[in-house]
């Protein structure tokens, strides 16, 4: 349990809160963003440069599009399950005020 100090309690009283710490939604998304276009850039450099009928940046464009899209979903959904992990695993903080 975590103690914090509240100065409008009266001395010796103990309150008792509930902590919930829940991941952060935009920071999960834009790691799945930011995979997902390092994975477009590893499918592109790993796709050679064969003959291709289309241009090497336009299918950078593309996946980097499409995966950076299917990593937000997976960085969303990712936070949804560690938001729900967080409201299981509720900690107790009592609160006391000491005397100095």
């Amino acid at each position: 349990m975590v103690e914090i100090p509240d100065e409008n309690a009266e001395p010796g009283v103990v309150l008792a809160r509930s902590v919930r710490r829940s991941p952060r939604l935009t920071r999960f998304v834009g790691t799945g963003v930011l995979l997902g276009v390092l994975l477009a850039f590893g499918c592109v450099l790993a796709g050679g440069t064969g003959s291709s009928r289309y241009a090497t940046s336009g299918v950078l464009g593309y996946l980097a599009v499409t995966f950076g899209f299917l990593g937000a979903l997976a960085g969303a959904g990712a936070a949804v399950l560690g938001d729900r992990a967080a409201r299981t695993s509720r900690r107790e903080a009592r609160n006391s005020r000491r005397e100095a």
